[in-house]
């Protein structure tokens, strides 16, 4: 008997490994960028994804954390820039960018129910995957919601995305972008 509850003690951490789901409407994803005209932004106002958290009273560990963002989502309220953009990023082929974490680099306590965390995972964009590493911020609320607000810089050219080109080629995109990730993961 006694033995039997020593091993659910040392278990019970695991037992509130529990799978979230991302509120696609309370969740968006942002792209900034720069070109020859002006700076621009787009933004996907729905995503989906799912991830495994274990939340105690004094830490966050997790398992497994994925999102993917529709391609043709991503809105810059300018059609013609929306369309290049779908064009450079092959929608029709590749009509989703996802991540997928391969490995939690560290989780650091900043205050009660928030941490600072860093993880890895592969990228996908346009047909090409990378392993990269995400960085941002984790709020925990009431153990049935955690909010991500992280930001990641990337060059266009390192997933084989050409740049968008507009009039001729006269307006051309920067290649540097910032992507920013807004995502609430919640178990209902």
């Amino acid at each position: 008997m006694k033995r039997t509850f020593l091993t659910l003690v040392a278990l019970m951490p695991f037992l509130l490994l529990a799978q979230f789901r991302v509120k696609g409407n309370l969740s968006d994803v942002e792209i900034e960028g720069t070109s020859t005209l002006h700076d621009w932004t787009m933004k996907a106002e729905d995503c989906d994804g799912r991830a495994d958290f274990v939340i105690t009273e004094d830490d966050l560990k997790i398992s497994s954390l994925s999102f993917e963002v529709n391609v043709r989502d991503l809105k810059s309220g300018k059609s013609g820039m929306d369309s290049n953009t779908y064009n450079a990023l092959e929608e029709k082929k590749y009509p989703k960018i996802t991540f997928k974490m391969t490995e939690v680099v560290s989780i650091s306590k900043m205050a009660k129910d928030k941490y600072k965390v860093t993880v890895k995972g592969e990228l996908f964009i346009a047909g090409t995957k990378k392993v990269t590493t995400i960085s941002g911020t984790v709020s925990v609320n009431n153990d049935e919601a955690v909010k991500i607000v992280a930001s990641k810089e990337i060059k266009m050219t390192t997933w084989n995305v050409d740049p968008p080109t507009a009039v001729m080629g006269t307006i051309k995109t920067g290649d540097d972008l910032k992507l920013n990730f807004n995502i609430l993961y919640s178990l209902n």
